[in-house]
């Protein structure tokens, strides 16, 4: 597996200082050292500096893709471009929790589920959406296309099972608590790393299949 070594280090070195920023920050907060714990540079915030900048990554997945797929004319980099906007459009919307709280109050009030599963009935909502394009852009993908693809996902997994899976158990703890506070930093900042990976990945896929210029 490659990776764009200038882009990777960019990436990770700002995600390292903004979870470094946001711990101590969060230490001093809970021993009652500083009032006031600034938002814009909490990474489990949306639109704080944290989350902008997941945003842009989602947005820079979703050029590559687009970009790969005028390079190769393989429709699963289309289905790819489309995963990532709607990750895009959930992340800065805040889709799932905004819906998943609807959900959770009008149709499953009485099922007495773990808190945070309406958010996850409607995440799994949002791959359906997009499972069907992958699934079709995988069938129609020639074999070189398909090694490629591969390479991505194990990366964009650990992205979205810090963002879904981690978020879950996070749900479950006591607000305010150290074990809630690590597992927020494990989620977001889990979520952070593997997409500056998935990002770093992409950029040398696409000049990798850049063709050789004259």
């Amino acid at each position: 597996m490659s990776f764009n070594i200038p882009v990777m280090l960019a990436l990770l070195l700002a995600d390292f200082v903004l979870i470094l920023v946001h711990a101590l920050l969060g230490a001093l907060s809970v021993t009652g050292t500083i009032a006031v714990f600034p938002d814009a540079l909490r990474i489990d915030r949306d639109w704080g500096v944290g989350e902008v900048l997941n945003y842009a990554k989602w947005l820079a997945l979703a050029g590559i893709s687009a970009m790969l797929f005028h390079q190769q004319k393989a429709m699963i980099f289309l289905a790819f471009a489309n995963l990532c906007v709607i990750a895009l459009l959930d992340d800065s919307l805040q889709l799932h929790e905004r819906y998943g709280i609807i959900l959770t109050d009008a149709w499953l009030q009485g099922l007495k589920l773990p808190n945070g599963s309406g958010e996850i009935i409607f995440l799994a909502l949002e791959g359906a959406i997009v499972a069907g394009p992958l699934v079709y852009g995988w069938i129609v993908a020639p074999s070189p296309v398909r090694r490629q693809i591969m390479s991505l996902f194990p990366l964009l997994g650990g992205a979205i099972f810090c963002g879904v899976a981690v978020d879950f158990v996070h749900a479950q703890a006591a607000g305010g608590s150290i074990k809630a506070g690590i597992l927020g930093i494990i989620e977001d900042g889990g979520e952070m790393i593997f997409l500056s990976l998935t990002v770093s990945h992409a950029a040398s896929l696409l000049i990798r299949a850049r063709p050789a210029t004259a």
